[in-house]
Protein backbone atom coordinates (compact mmCIF):
# COMPACT_ATOMS: atom_id res chain seq x y z
CA UNK A 1 0.00 0.00 0.00
CA UNK A 2 3.17 2.44 0.44
CA UNK A 3 3.81 2.45 -3.15
CA UNK A 4 0.04 4.10 -3.69
CA UNK A 5 0.61 6.02 -1.35
CA UNK A 6 3.46 7.77 -2.88
CA UNK A 7 2.49 7.65 -6.30
CA UNK A 8 -1.05 9.67 -4.86
CA UNK A 9 0.62 12.88 -5.58
CA UNK A 10 2.18 11.56 -9.32
CA UNK A 11 -1.06 9.84 -10.22
CA UNK A 12 -2.88 13.93 -9.32
CA UNK A 13 -0.62 15.95 -11.23
CA UNK A 14 -0.90 13.13 -14.49
CA UNK A 15 -4.45 13.23 -14.42
CA UNK A 16 -5.13 16.86 -14.25
CA UNK A 17 -1.97 17.65 -16.86
CA UNK A 18 -3.45 14.88 -19.30
CA UNK A 19 -6.81 16.91 -18.90
CA UNK A 20 -5.26 20.62 -18.83
CA UNK A 21 -6.21 23.03 -22.21
CA UNK A 22 -2.82 22.98 -23.39
CA UNK A 23 -2.87 19.00 -24.18
CA UNK A 24 -6.56 19.58 -25.37
CA UNK A 25 -5.05 22.34 -28.05
CA UNK A 26 -3.15 18.94 -29.69
CA UNK A 27 -5.27 15.73 -29.11
CA UNK A 28 -8.39 14.61 -28.17
CA UNK A 29 -7.06 11.90 -26.02
CA UNK A 30 -5.70 13.61 -23.09
CA UNK A 31 -9.28 13.15 -20.87
CA UNK A 32 -9.83 9.73 -21.77
CA UNK A 33 -6.11 9.24 -21.26
CA UNK A 34 -6.72 11.09 -17.68
CA UNK A 35 -9.53 7.89 -17.18
CA UNK A 36 -7.77 5.38 -17.53
CA UNK A 37 -4.89 6.26 -15.62
CA UNK A 38 -7.55 7.03 -13.12
CA UNK A 39 -9.50 4.13 -13.35
CA UNK A 40 -6.07 1.71 -13.39
CA UNK A 41 -5.20 3.27 -10.49
CA UNK A 42 -8.07 2.89 -8.72
CA UNK A 43 -9.17 -0.79 -9.14
CA UNK A 44 -5.18 -1.52 -8.49
CA UNK A 45 -5.27 0.36 -5.32
CA UNK A 46 -9.17 -1.44 -4.73
CA UNK A 47 -7.47 -4.54 -4.92
CA UNK A 48 -4.69 -3.80 -2.38
CA UNK A 49 -7.01 -2.29 -0.14
CA UNK A 50 -8.29 -3.90 3.14
CA UNK A 51 -12.45 -4.76 3.64
CA UNK A 52 -13.29 -1.39 5.27
CA UNK A 53 -11.39 0.56 3.04
CA UNK A 54 -12.89 -0.83 0.08
CA UNK A 55 -16.39 -0.30 0.96
CA UNK A 56 -15.33 3.81 1.70
CA UNK A 57 -13.85 3.56 -1.61
CA UNK A 58 -17.18 1.84 -3.10
CA UNK A 59 -19.18 4.33 -1.30
CA UNK A 60 -17.22 7.18 -2.35
CA UNK A 61 -17.98 7.12 -5.44
CA UNK A 62 -21.35 7.89 -4.76
CA UNK A 63 -20.85 10.15 -2.50
CA UNK A 64 -18.71 11.94 -4.52
CA UNK A 65 -21.17 11.69 -7.98
CA UNK A 66 -23.61 13.07 -5.52
CA UNK A 67 -21.17 16.02 -4.65
CA UNK A 68 -20.44 17.00 -7.79
CA UNK A 69 -23.83 17.22 -9.17
CA UNK A 70 -24.87 19.41 -6.20
CA UNK A 71 -21.88 21.73 -6.10
CA UNK A 72 -20.60 22.02 -9.80
CA UNK A 73 -23.96 20.92 -11.78
CA UNK A 74 -26.24 22.37 -9.24
CA UNK A 75 -25.05 25.38 -7.60
CA UNK A 76 -22.13 26.27 -10.14
CA UNK A 77 -19.63 26.44 -7.51
CA UNK A 78 -17.35 25.90 -9.63
CA UNK A 79 -16.93 24.77 -13.77
CA UNK A 80 -15.01 22.25 -15.59
CA UNK A 81 -13.16 23.29 -18.69
CA UNK A 82 -15.62 21.42 -20.65
CA UNK A 83 -19.53 21.04 -19.83
CA UNK A 84 -20.46 18.24 -17.34
CA UNK A 85 -18.34 16.04 -14.80
CA UNK A 86 -15.14 14.41 -16.51
CA UNK A 87 -15.32 10.92 -16.00
CA UNK A 88 -12.09 10.69 -14.08
CA UNK A 89 -13.11 12.87 -11.00
CA UNK A 90 -15.60 10.97 -8.75
CA UNK A 91 -13.07 7.79 -8.70
CA UNK A 92 -10.02 10.63 -8.27
CA UNK A 93 -12.34 11.49 -4.99
CA UNK A 94 -11.80 8.06 -4.03
CA UNK A 95 -8.22 7.46 -4.42
CA UNK A 96 -7.38 10.84 -2.65
CA UNK A 97 -9.64 9.67 0.20
CA UNK A 98 -8.09 6.62 0.41
CA UNK A 99 -4.57 8.12 0.10
CA UNK A 100 -4.70 10.04 3.13
CA UNK A 101 -6.68 7.07 4.92
CA UNK A 102 -3.61 4.85 4.36
CA UNK A 103 -1.49 7.70 5.74
CA UNK A 104 -3.17 8.32 8.55
CA UNK A 105 -2.26 4.19 9.60
CA UNK A 106 1.55 3.90 8.76
CA UNK A 107 3.60 3.08 12.12
CA UNK A 108 5.33 6.03 11.32
CA UNK A 109 2.81 8.52 11.14
CA UNK A 110 0.99 7.38 14.23
CA UNK A 111 3.91 7.41 16.61
CA UNK A 112 4.35 10.89 15.66
CA UNK A 113 0.89 11.59 15.24
CA UNK A 114 1.06 14.11 18.53
CA UNK A 115 3.35 16.54 17.45
CA UNK A 116 2.57 16.02 13.54
CA UNK A 117 -1.13 16.55 13.62
CA UNK A 118 -0.73 20.25 14.64
CA UNK A 119 2.24 20.70 12.60
CA UNK A 120 -0.04 19.82 9.59
CA UNK A 121 -2.73 22.13 10.71
CA UNK A 122 -0.22 25.17 11.37
CA UNK A 123 0.91 24.39 7.38
CA UNK A 124 -3.39 24.88 6.82
CA UNK A 125 -3.49 27.61 8.25
CA UNK A 126 -0.16 29.06 6.87
CA UNK A 127 -1.19 28.33 3.24
CA UNK A 128 -5.21 29.54 3.98
CA UNK A 129 -3.49 32.96 5.34
CA UNK A 130 -1.17 33.57 2.45
CA UNK A 131 -3.44 32.55 -0.37
CA UNK A 132 -6.10 35.02 1.42
CA UNK A 133 -3.12 37.65 1.09
CA UNK A 134 -2.45 36.87 -2.54
CA UNK A 135 -5.40 35.69 -3.88
CA UNK A 136 -7.83 37.95 -1.58
CA UNK A 137 -9.20 34.62 -1.07
CA UNK A 138 -12.30 35.81 1.73
CA UNK A 139 -14.18 32.37 0.91
CA UNK A 140 -11.42 29.58 0.99
CA UNK A 141 -10.74 31.89 4.73
CA UNK A 142 -13.90 31.82 5.58
CA UNK A 143 -13.76 27.53 4.84
CA UNK A 144 -10.81 27.31 6.84
CA UNK A 145 -11.99 28.95 9.83
CA UNK A 146 -14.94 26.45 9.74
CA UNK A 147 -12.57 23.27 8.88
CA UNK A 148 -10.71 24.72 12.22
CA UNK A 149 -13.83 24.28 13.72
CA UNK A 150 -14.39 20.65 12.76
CA UNK A 151 -10.60 20.05 13.60
CA UNK A 152 -10.98 20.78 16.93
CA UNK A 153 -13.99 19.32 17.23
CA UNK A 154 -13.16 15.84 16.17
CA UNK A 155 -9.44 15.13 17.77
CA UNK A 156 -9.35 11.80 16.98
CA UNK A 157 -9.57 13.19 13.36
CA UNK A 158 -7.39 15.59 13.68
CA UNK A 159 -4.72 13.99 11.69
CA UNK A 160 -6.64 12.91 9.04
CA UNK A 161 -8.29 16.27 8.38
CA UNK A 162 -5.64 18.33 8.35
CA UNK A 163 -3.62 15.67 6.04
CA UNK A 164 -6.26 15.54 3.68
CA UNK A 165 -6.21 19.67 3.92
CA UNK A 166 -2.98 19.66 2.63
CA UNK A 167 -3.23 16.74 -0.05
CA UNK A 168 -6.59 18.55 -1.31
CA UNK A 169 -4.55 22.16 -1.31
CA UNK A 170 -2.43 20.22 -4.04
CA UNK A 171 -4.78 18.88 -6.30
CA UNK A 172 -6.38 22.15 -6.41
CA UNK A 173 -3.73 23.92 -7.13
CA UNK A 174 -2.55 21.86 -9.97
CA UNK A 175 -5.87 21.34 -11.13
CA UNK A 176 -6.71 25.33 -11.80
CA UNK A 177 -2.86 25.85 -13.22
CA UNK A 178 -3.64 23.24 -15.67
CA UNK A 179 -7.77 24.88 -16.69
CA UNK A 180 -9.05 21.85 -16.09
CA UNK A 181 -11.57 23.70 -13.74
CA UNK A 182 -12.10 26.72 -12.50
CA UNK A 183 -13.37 29.24 -9.53
CA UNK A 184 -15.55 31.92 -10.02
CA UNK A 185 -14.02 34.75 -8.74
CA UNK A 186 -16.75 35.24 -6.12
CA UNK A 187 -18.84 32.54 -4.36
CA UNK A 188 -21.16 30.81 -6.43
CA UNK A 189 -20.67 34.10 -9.34
CA UNK A 190 -22.69 35.99 -7.69
CA UNK A 191 -22.23 37.06 -4.14
CA UNK A 192 -19.87 39.75 -4.45
CA UNK A 193 -19.48 40.48 -0.94
CA UNK A 194 -17.18 37.07 -0.86
CA UNK A 195 -14.22 37.15 -3.19
CA UNK A 196 -12.97 33.65 -3.62
CA UNK A 197 -9.58 32.68 -5.04
CA UNK A 198 -9.15 30.13 -8.09
CA UNK A 199 -9.01 27.71 -5.96
CA UNK A 200 -9.98 28.95 -2.89
CA UNK A 201 -7.90 27.69 -0.15
CA UNK A 202 -10.50 25.79 2.37
CA UNK A 203 -12.23 23.82 -0.08
CA UNK A 204 -11.31 20.46 1.88
CA UNK A 205 -13.58 21.37 4.33
CA UNK A 206 -16.14 19.80 1.15
CA UNK A 207 -13.66 16.94 0.82
CA UNK A 208 -14.33 16.33 4.72
CA UNK A 209 -17.53 16.49 4.99
CA UNK A 210 -17.28 13.83 2.05
CA UNK A 211 -15.34 11.97 4.81
CA UNK A 212 -18.57 11.95 7.33
CA UNK A 213 -20.66 10.98 4.34
CA UNK A 214 -18.88 8.34 3.30
CA UNK A 215 -18.30 6.71 7.11
CA UNK A 216 -22.22 7.56 7.07
CA UNK A 217 -23.01 5.37 4.32
CA UNK A 218 -20.51 2.71 5.37
CA UNK A 219 -22.26 2.16 8.82
CA UNK A 220 -25.48 2.25 7.13
CA UNK A 221 -24.42 -0.55 4.21
CA UNK A 222 -22.66 -2.37 7.06
CA UNK A 223 -25.83 -1.79 9.63
CA UNK A 224 -26.32 -5.36 10.84
CA UNK A 225 -22.43 -6.33 11.61
CA UNK A 226 -22.08 -2.60 13.11
CA UNK A 227 -25.49 -3.18 15.24
CA UNK A 228 -23.79 -6.56 16.82
CA UNK A 229 -20.34 -4.38 17.17
CA UNK A 230 -22.37 -1.45 19.62
CA UNK A 231 -23.96 -4.62 21.61
CA UNK A 232 -20.50 -6.44 21.95
CA UNK A 233 -19.14 -3.25 23.66
CA UNK A 234 -22.56 -2.39 25.51
CA UNK A 235 -22.15 -6.04 26.67
CA UNK A 236 -18.51 -5.84 27.52
CA UNK A 237 -18.63 -2.61 29.49
CA UNK A 238 -21.68 -4.23 31.71
CA UNK A 239 -19.78 -6.74 32.43
CA UNK A 240 -16.49 -5.11 33.69
CA UNK A 241 -19.44 -2.62 35.92
CA UNK A 242 -20.61 -5.91 37.13
CA UNK A 243 -17.28 -6.85 37.66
Amino acid sequence: MKRFLWATPVLLVAMTALDSAAVAQHTALGRPLATLCTLVFWGLLFRKAGRRLRWLMALGLVAASAGEAIFSLGLGMYTYRLPGIPSYVPPGHTILYAAVFVFVRQSGVRRHARWLSPLLFMACAAYSLAWYRVAHDRFGLICFGLFALLWMARREARLFFAAMYLLVAFLEQWGTHFGCWRWPEVLLGRIAACPSGNPPSGVALFYVLFDLSCLGLYFFARWPSFERWVQRKLWARAKLAAA
